[in-house]
């Protein structure tokens, strides 16, 4: 069948038996056929996404057509009519050149829900990309010119995503966020800062991410210690005891907490650095979401202290608000602290402390003192 559907209807012709290829070949009846050259990589038009050096969407495959998103946008409009101020909005979002809603353009969907949104639900693709295209117009504001939308959907993918300022995303991370918002519901999609809450809130529901079985800290009977969101591989620091280090000396001093759960990061320009995978970090400004991780992890023995191994000038105020939502003791440094690992000691918590002065230690914050 493929050779047929190349090379069209042949009759059939059976040679001599015994005789050869070239025998058989030279006895064969002609059979004459035009040379032709087809394109087999023709770039699709431009869309409203084509970025600034002119590169555009690659072409979709073949599939279920648009049919499902047309015909609901389609009613979409129909009810829209009804009210005048509708209709003007509609006007805002459907100037794609045939009068489809910009949501609804194929560009579009291919570069926040990758090359196979035909296969998702209809409506469910409707609402999330509408309303994903609202909160990036949002963004771009009056200018609607494709570079601009390009770049509004850039600053909205490193705000929800959590990706340092000065990141450059790219289709993976645009597609990252139409499957984030496709899980969001309609109050998650109200506002920027509300799909960005909820990237924290689906690790949490979910227990992947920042909670998955990568970042737990482990003690040595394999028993859930804390976490490393920094997903070093490290094992949990010795729970008993903590050192301090000076100039040219180390001071071992007994632990003041009980039971600990030990919350592992480092900072990064004023932000905790949390690894989602290895390779791919995000980056958490908001106190509240980092309290959030913390206290809704549901690997956190019950009646444990909870030791934030982070810089003191996070550390303390978030202290205050962990200890509130979980209702245990929180300690955290005075001094910068890090994990210090020993040949035949083992690992444990250091507080750096400057000129000698050992009198910096870990301060308690406990629920009753809100």
């Amino acid at each position: 069948h493929l050779l047929a559907a190349v090379t069209g209807d042949l009759d059939p012709h059976a040679s001599p038996e015994g005789a050869s290829w070239a025998e058989a070949r030279a006895a064969a009846p002609a059979a004459p056929r035009e040379q032709s050259w087809t394109d087999p990589v023709s770039l699709p038009a431009p869309t409203p996404l084509t970025r600034p050096d002119g590169a555009v969407p690659p072409p979709l495959p073949g599939g279920r057509p648009m049919t499902t998103v047309q015909e609901v946008s389609d009613e979409s409009e129909e009810s829209d009519a009804a009210s005048d101020s509708d209709a003007d909005d509609d006007a805002d979002a459907s100037d794609d050149g045939n009068g489809r809603p910009r949501w609804a353009d194929t560009g579009w969907l291919s570069t926040v829900f990758g090359p196979r949104w035909d296969a998702l639900p209809g409506d469910r693709l409707r609402e999330t990309s509408q309303a994903l295209y609202e909160l990036v117009s949002a963004e771009a504001g009056a200018d609607r010119e494709p570079r601009s939308v390009h770049r509004a959907l850039d600053r909205v993918t490193r705000q929800v995503l959590h990706l340092p300022g000065d990141a450059r995303p790219g289709p993976a991370d645009h597609q990252f966020l139409g499957s984030l918002a496709l899980d969001a519901s309609s109050d998650d999609l109200e506002t920027t800062d509300d799909l960005s809450r909820y990237f924290v809130e689906r690790q949490i529901e979910t227990g992947r991410g920042a909670l998955d079985e990568g970042t737990l800290l482990r003690d040595t009977a394999r028993n859930a210690a804390g976490r490393d969101f920094g997903r070093t591989g490290a094992p949990a620091p010795g729970p008993d005891s903590y050192v301090l280090r000076g100039t040219g000396r180390v001071v071992e001093r007994p632990a003041p907490w009980h039971n600990p759960y030990m919350v592992v990061a480092r900072a990064v320009d004023g932000a905790v650095e949390v690894s989602l995978m290895p390779g791919r970090t995000f980056r958490v400004t908001r106190l509240d979401e980092l309290a959030m991780l913390i206290s809704y992890d549901d690997r956190r023995p019950r009646g444990a202290d909870v030791v934030l191994a982070l810089p003191p000038r996070i550390a303390a105020p978030l202290a205050v608000l962990v200890a509130g939502t979980t209702g245990r003791r929180v300690w955290h440094p005075e001094a910068p602290v890090t994990v210090a690992t020993h040949p035949t000691a083992g690992s444990r918590l250091a507080l750096d402390v400057r000129d000698g002065d050992t009198g910096a230690g870990w301060v308690p914050v406990d629920p009753s003192e809100r």
